[in-house]
């Protein structure tokens, strides 16, 4: 009998600003984006298609049961697991790529 995988929820809001619209579109940038992520496990799929962009005033919260991908999802962001499909970008680079040096 196939398992359904569980469902993981990105979810998030803008918080409101001070600067004008002007300002906000000079310094605006995006810090993460996922497109359709797909991150794999011992050769098992943990977590399919995730997408979604974060920027400057953005709150963010990962949703799911356990078992879902959440802490996987974000040691992917972080660069310490590689994305099978799709693609995690931090403030436009591969997290995964980046130069490890302290």
């Amino acid at each position: 009998m196939k398992q359904e995988p569980h469902r993981l929820s990105i979810a998030g809001s803008r918080a409101r600003s001070t600067q004008t619209s002007e300002e906000l579109g000079k310094t605006k940038r995006v810090w993460l984006e996922l497109s359709a992520a797909d991150v794999a496990l011992g050769g098992r799929t943990i977590v399919r298609g995730a997408s979604g962009r974060v920027g400057p005033g953005d709150f963010v919260a990962v949703v799911g049961p356990n078992g879902a991908g959440k802490t996987t999802l974000v040691r992917a962001i972080a660069g310490l697991v590689p994305v099978r499909a799709g693609s995690v970008r931090c403030f436009g680079r591969d997290p995964h790529a980046a130069d490890r040096r302290a």
